[in-house]
C-alpha cells in the first residue's frame, strides 16, 4: 500500500502530472481524483497478517466457549445473548456493557467495541482492518455484517488516531478476557479448544501476551495518506 500510494504521489508531482493538472484546471475540471487524499491507520503487513489469523482463532475460541457442555463461558463472563428475529438470517449477538462506559459486541463474523463519548470500532473476521462509526452510546442491533454498513475506514488524521486508540482498547480487552479464562478454567481448557480446531495460530500459553503486545504496538502505527478509491475499500 505504501509503495502504491508513493508511486501515485510521485506521478502527480512529476512534470507530466503537473501539466495534466494544469490542463484540467484550464478546462474547469478541477483536480484529478488521485489528489483527493484521505488518512487511514497504517498497520504493518506482518502485523495485519498475524491480527487477521489471531482474530479468526479468537472467534473460534468464543464459539467454543459458547458451546462448552459445562455452561456458556461468555454468559458466565457477563455477556447477554440475543438471537436474530425469525425473519432475519444471521448470527446470535453477544453483548457486554462494561462498568467503564465501554461496550463489546461479538458475533461469529466479528467484534465491535463502543466507547461512550468517543466512537465505535468494528473488526470483521478474515481481516484486521479497523472501521469506525460515529455513534458512541449503545450497540446497534445487528446479526450480519451488512447490518454494520455504517462503519468505514478512517479518512482523516483525527479518525486515524481515534481508530488507533479504540483498537488498542479493544485488543487489550481481548487479552484481559483470555487472562480471565485461564484464571477460571486453566490453560488446558484453551489448549483443548485449540486442539479441537486444529488450526492453531498462537498456542494457548501465548494468547494473552500476544493480544497484549498487539494492543501496545498500536501506539507505533502511523496514519498514512490514502486516495478516496483506497479509503472506500
Amino acid at each position: 500500500m505504501v509503495g502504491r500510494t508513493t508511486r501515485r504521489l510521485s506521478r502527480n508531482n512529476s512534470p507530466d502530472g503537473r501539466a495534466a493538472r494544469e490542463r484540467l484546471a484550464k478546462k474547469g475540471q478541477g483536480t484529478p481524483p488521485e489528489r483527493s487524499i484521505f488518512c487511514a491507520l497504517l498497520i504493518p503487513q506482518d502485523v495485519q497478517k498475524l491480527g487477521t489469523a489471531l482474530l479468526h482463532q479468537q472467534l473460534w475460541c468464543w464459539g467454543y466457549d459458547i458451546r462448552w457442555p459445562a455452561g456458556n463461558v461468555l454468559h458466565r463472563y457477563g455477556f447477554s445473548s440475543q438471537r436474530p428475529p425469525d425473519d432475519v438470517r444471521g448470527s446470535t449477538a453477544y453483548t457486554l456493557c462494561r462498568d467503564d462506559g465501554r461496550s463489546i459486541g461479538l458475533w461469529g463474523f466479528g467484534l465491535l467495541s463502543v466507547q461512550t463519548g468517543a466512537g465505535s470500532l468494528f473488526l470483521q473476521r478474515y481481516g484486521f482492518v479497523p472501521r469506525l462509526a460515529t455513534f458512541s452510546d449503545a450497540l446497534p442491533p445487528a446479526w450480519a455484517p451488512e447490518h454494520l454498513s455504517m462503519f468505514r475506514i478512517p479518512r482523516t488524521l483525527e479518525e486515524g488516531l481515534l481508530a488507533r486508540s479504540l483498537l488498542a482498547d479493544a485488543l487489550n480487552w481481548v487479552s484481559r478476557y483470555e487472562q480471565w479464562v485461564q484464571e477460571n478454567y486453566g490453560c488446558d481448557y484453551r489448549r483443548e479448544c485449540l486442539a479441537a480446531w486444529q488450526q492453531t495460530v498462537v498456542p494457548a500459553e501465548k494468547v494473552v501476551d500476544t493480544w497484549k503486545h498487539l494492543s501496545r504496538d498500536c501506539a507505533t502505527w502511523m496514519c498514512a495518506p490514502r486516495t478516496q478509491q483506497d479509503a472506500e475499500h
